[in-house]
């Protein structure tokens, strides 16, 4: 053992506690200390800026890990909330719109709670309405009737041209890379060789109406695009008819609540 140093006895590290001095059974039976011992500065400092009562004010704790600091900030919020009214609850919701914005909603203190757990059904509840909406057969059978408007269309404006066609000598016939015209006699596209026995004159008027028609049936296939658009934007009015009067109701239940 080195010189001035003395060996230390087990009872020397070890301080007796008489639990009978206590008059609790545990400490959860004690009263919360309110005081913060032996932090003056830190104590005023939080009374400081809980006492800011207005926007961009904020308070930063800082110090070693592990000295509860976040016990000791939350503390005096705490306290300084039962002073103050009960804030209201702020909800954010999605904003169509401007999906970047959400919407902030206010709703009476408690209620923010019982408004998620209502979205959080309402969204159940919307999936099988929206299924059942759509699998019906009403929304089946508007839907074909839009497709088969426009289908009746286009097909009405190549019979027309079809049938100007034929009585001009001429058949119009559908290929994989589009409309083609051809001499025609009786309804019987002619061959080359009964195409090359037709006199020039003949050759030369068929081609003429060939042009002729080429031109409508540009026009025709022009207008094709904006029928598939017209088409498009029935099927999505529809669409959106079909969700409102599924989601109406119970939007209408919800905001009654």
């Amino acid at each position: 053992m080195m010189e001035g140093h003395r060996r230390l006895q087990a009872l020397d590290l070890y301080r007796r506690c008489d639990p009978a001095q206590f008059e609790f059974e545990t400490t959860a039976d004690l009263e919360e200390l309110v005081e913060v011992i032996g932090q003056p500065r830190a104590v005023e400092a939080m009374q400081f800026g809980i006492g800011m009562d207005r926007e961009g004010y904020n308070v930063f704790a800082l110090g070693p890990v592990g000295t509860g600091k976040r016990d000791f900030v939350i503390q005096f919020f705490e306290q300084r909330a039962k002073e103050d009214p009960v804030p209201s609850d702020w909800c954010y919701v999605y904003n169509y719109q401007q999906p970047h914005k959400p919407r902030a909603i206010s709703l009476p203190a408690g209620r923010g709670t019982v408004f998620r757990a209502d979205m959080a059904q309402l969204v159940e509840e919307l999936r099988a309405a929206l299924s059942a909406a759509f699998e019906s057969e009403e929304y089946q059978t508007r839907r074909q009737v839009i497709a088969e408007e426009f289908q009746e269309r286009q097909s009405e404006a190549l019979e027309d041209l079809q049938g100007r066609v034929r009585e001009d000598g001429l058949a119009l016939i559908r290929t994989p890379t589009g409309f083609v015209f051809a001499p025609a006699r009786e309804g019987n596209v002619l061959s080359a060789e009964q195409i090359q026995e037709l006199s020039d004159e003949d050759r030369g008027r068929l081609q003429q109406k060939v042009e002729s028609y080429q031109e409508e049936l540009q026009g025709i296939l022009r207008r094709i695009p904006g029928w598939q658009r017209e088409r498009r934007e029935k099927m999505s009015e529809l669409d959106r008819e079909m969700a409102e009067f599924a989601v109406a109701g119970l939007i209408d239940e919800l905001r009654a609540n």
